[in-house]
């Protein structure tokens, strides 16, 4: 989380810059034409990636504060104030990038537009609105992965059932919906989620181990499947590459 605010501070403190310098370029000159370049790369591409890399980090810590939330002080009230217009804006993302597609649909494969909001839909189709909603999609299950993270400390077995349901949803989405823009992502993406199904039933497993040892074993199983798909990831990536 702390990486993520260093990343976002410096993402803030560029952009203001960029703008600042602009306002003393001529407009027109070549100084002018490049901050315009550097502001647009800054402004929208990196923004996003900054949002979808850090959504669920931010989700879970911005929702861990409103677990604690206390107008007990005057700065206590103004945390609390500041954790809820967080999270309003975190809860906006997913429609936000859904209308942002869906307005811009017309022109999502421009080179100008790509360079400008291309983070939102990198490696996947736009033709169809089910489509375009992938970058939605992911928001809101990690949405729902950190409302759950919180709410259900005390009870991790509804956890596991809705991470196992949420991964079935999702596996069936990029089925019917093919949202990857190659053959090959598509079929990664499916083998990936499947990994990460049988890794949260291996969680599941844990409370009906008998003894210490049958959970011994049910966590070298599951360090074993969570190396199987690392090193399938890293196979296809050295064959691409090649």
């Amino acid at each position: 989380m702390g990486v993520m605010l260093v990343i976002g501070g410096v993402l803030v403190v560029l952009i203001c810059l960029i703008l600042l310098l602009m306002k003393f370029c001529k407009p027109g000159s070549k100084m002018h034409s490049l901050f315009l370049k550097i502001k647009a790369k800054l402004l929208w591409n990196s923004v996003l990636r900054f949002i979808l890399q850090g959504y669920l980090k931010f989700t879970i810590s911005t929702l861990f504060a409103l677990y604690l939330l206390s107008f007990s002080s005057e700065i206590k009230s103004v945390n609390a104030a500041i954790s809820i217009i967080v999270f309003l804006v975190l809860l906006s993302m997913p429609v936000f990038f859904g209308i942002l597609l869906h307005r811009n649909r017309d022109s999502l494969q421009t080179p100008e537009l790509k360079a400008k909001i291309g983070s939102a839909y990198l490696g996947t189709r736009t033709a169809d609105a089910y489509q375009r909603l992938y970058s939605s999609v992911f928001l809101v299950r990690r949405m729902v992965y950190a409302i759950l993270t919180i709410l259900c400390i005390s009870n991790p077995n509804i956890l596991i059932h809705v991470f196992l349901l949420t991964n079935i949803l999702y596996i069936v989405y990029v089925g019917l919906v093919s949202p990857n823009d190659t053959v090959m992502s598509r079929r990664m993406e499916i083998f990936n989620e499947s990994g990460l199904q049988l890794v949260t039933y291996h969680l599941a497993l844990f409370p009906l181990a008998h003894s210490t040892d049958g959970e011994f074993d049910w966590g070298w199983s599951m360090v074993g499947t969570v190396g199987f798909v690392f090193a399938a990831n890293l196979g296809v990536m050295v064959l691409v590459s090649i």
